[in-house]
């Protein structure tokens, strides 16, 4: 029964299929309503400014955004105290319809400044970069027509989503300073946890020109199919999506991005996650997976990472004092697992690309991490294994590691 007293009728209808070029797909629909309801929509969504640089509507990120904000309270802030800001900032604003940017120190951003993130993968040959000699330059203003197209697409996506601060490692960390370097890579757990949102460049064939695709938003929707079921006493009418199984996996979970060492842990702090993707927008937050395809989130039983045991930082530490150790420890041994199939440049950064991961997991378990294992479960943390298609090679000749550690090893890493 409904709260108004008419009689409802709940039902749920999951089909696939199996095709050699196309892989598994399935289709699932859910309803509940009166006999006599018909299926409604969302209201439609407030547009806001197309960006300029690319075509593209971000009216449906805006409202994950507000959403996220007001409704979610898994993704509020864990800290009790003042969140520690980035040393640098890029501060942008609109001045006479055109864009206008300088860079920013610690001493002049303010207290509980909010703050956009930028993750994306360097090109061969980066040529704006931040260095000691034009320091004092980009302090006063940023050369917008100097400036990559990718970088400007971001500040104008800080823009039009209501922010005026943008986080940039090759402009906000002095590229010719090692020191420096090594300074903001310490501090990089606390730059992503503490951003409202982060951008996630994760389209497979970006170029140096731009962070979407030619065929962006050209095919985003999903073929739809309308289905009539008869009932008792009347019928039900349903329109059912048929997507890839691997819909999220293909866009998100496996993209060239996300197959970066160093950007796991990005992702893994970022309380709210703006992918650019191949063909649309999509969104990640503790409490939400959408895209532009699916806006109010994507079918349940969709392969993800979190549907294997995967959590995000903020979602553990909301619910660490009551989520099971075992549980905790399986989110570690699927990051390892993540995290060593991934991409580093430096294999010499084994250790270092995730040491922001591990000091927050000492905080979470109340542990020690020696050398990529846990201090209280050694004896069992002794039992990695390679993967199973991995065949035996040299062991890297650096000593990043010990022998008994995974992370004397390059290939991919699980816990049994």
């Amino acid at each position: 029964m409904s709260s108004d007293g008419n009689p409802t009728f709940k039902w749920q209808l999951s089909f696939s299929a199996a095709t050699p070029s196309r892989g598994f797909i399935f289709g699932i629909h859910f309803f509940c309503a009166p006999y006599n309801a018909k299926l409604s929509s969302y209201a439609p969504l407030v547009r806001s400014p197309i960006i300029r640089t690319t075509g593209v509507d971000f009216s449906s990120a805006r409202r994950w955004l507000t959403q996220c904000l007001e409704d979610h309270k898994m993704c509020t802030s864990t800290h009790d105290h003042q969140a520690v800001l980035p040393s640098r900032l890029i501060k942008v604003w609109q001045e006479n319809k055109l864009i206008r940017a300088r860079l920013v120190e610690k001493e002049e951003i303010q207290t509980g400044c909010q703050y956009v993130t930028l993750s994306y993968r360097w090109v061969r040959g980066e040529t704006f970069l931040l260095q000691g000699n034009c320091l004092s330059d980009l302090k006063r203003e940023i050369p917008i027509s100097q400036l990559p197209r990718r970088f400007l697409e971001a500040l104008e996506i800080v823009l039009h989503l209501g922010y005026s601060y943008l986080w940039l490692d090759a402009i906000c960390v002095l590229q010719d300073s090692p020191s420096d370097w090594e300074h903001e890579a310490s501090r990089m757990a606390d730059v992503y946890e503490n951003a409202v949102f982060n951008i996630a460049a994760t389209a497979p064939d970006v170029t140096h020109s731009s962070f979407f695709p030619s065929n962006f938003t050209k095919n985003r929707k999903p073929l739809t199919v309308p289905v009539k079921i008869q009932v008792t006493d009347g019928c039900l009418v349903g329109v059912y999506s048929i997507v890839q199984n691997d819909f999220w996996r293909v866009r998100v979970d496996e993209a060239p991005l996300n197959r970066r060492a160093w950007v796991l842990q990005e992702r893994f702090f970022s309380p709210r996650i703006l992918y650019l993707g191949s063909d649309q927008l999509l969104w990640e937050c503790q409490e939400l997976q959408a895209s532009d395809a699916f806006a109010t989130g994507i079918p349940q039983g969709m392969y993800n990472i979190r549907a294997m045991g995967y959590r995000p930082y903020r979602t553990i530490m909301k619910t660490y004092p009551d989520l099971a150790h075992e549980i905790t420890k399986h989110t570690w041994y699927q990051i390892i697992r993540d995290y060593t199939c991934s991409d580093l440049t430096f294999p010499s950064d084994k250790l270092f690309a995730i040491a922001g991961i591990i000091k927050k997991f000492e905080v979470i378990l109340y542990d020690k991490c020696i050398a990529g294992l846990w201090k209280k479960t050694f004896i069992q943390d002794l039992l990695w294994c390679r993967g199973f298609l991995v065949k035996d090679f040299p062991r890297p000749i650096d000593d990043r590691a010990p022998t008994w550690s995974w992370a004397c090893l390059d290939c991919e890493i699980y816990f049994p």
